[in-house]
């Protein structure tokens, strides 16, 4: 089994990322970011950087342990700072870090939706107990080829950061089974939605 996913975003930015599961449980690949890559203005690109990811099934309810980028754009990098005497250089960085999400179908309405609710711990490239956030979505598919997606992240543990949390809708078409094409919007208080596209490929070997 193979994933390969490239979510295009801000800027014609481009992340790319390609899982290769070793069995039914375990996943490793590689995460590959290209800011400005579409377009005209000079490319930066950012060394690629391992993934992994462990399913494990609980009854109905999935349960899911792993190492991964998080967010996607500008929101997925932190900026960090050097001086040298009276020079100041500024840089970004992906952040990365473990994560534990869990998942369960809920009914409602006499269909069946997916319910997720996750924890992201940032450790690269610095960690900080203030950067923890939560997470929580709901996907409600309306037919086998289209699902609405609802997601609500970056809720720190900390009610003066609200305004930092992101909303991200979303609405994914599966093209032949192995193909899957996803538009999505994300908004956070006082600023402008954004738009993404991600194209999602998936077969066996």
């Amino acid at each position: 089994y193979y994933d390969i996913l490239f979510d295009i975003y801000d800027g014609g930015g481009i992340q790319s990322r390609i899982m290769i599961g070793l069995g039914d449980y375990l996943f490793l690949g590689l995460s590959f970011d290209v800011e400005k890559a579409i377009g005209n203005q000079t490319p930066k690109v950012y060394y690629p950087h391992p993934l992994g990811k462990m399913k494990l099934v609980l009854g109905d309810m999935g349960l899911a342990i792993g190492y991964d980028s998080f967010f996607v754009g500008p929101d997925g990098k932190e900026v960090t700072v050097t001086t040298n005497g009276t020079t100041i250089a500024t840089d970004k960085d992906i952040i990365y870090g473990p994560y534990l999400v869990g998942s369960k179908p809920i009914y409602l309405m006499g269909s069946e939706q997916h319910f997720h609710l996750g924890l992201r711990i940032p450790v690269v490239p610095s960690y900080d107990e203030d950067e923890i956030s939560l997470f929580f979505g709901l996907d409600i598919p309306l037919n086998p080829e289209f699902v609405l997606l609802g997601e609500i992240e970056k809720i720190y543990f900390n009610s003066d950061r609200f305004d930092e949390i992101l909303y991200n809708f979303g609405l994914k078409f599966t093209m032949a089974e192995r193909l899957g094409v996803k538009l999505g919007f994300r908004a956070k208080v006082e600023e402008e939605t954004s738009r993404t596209v991600t194209i999602e490929y998936q077969n066996l070997f």
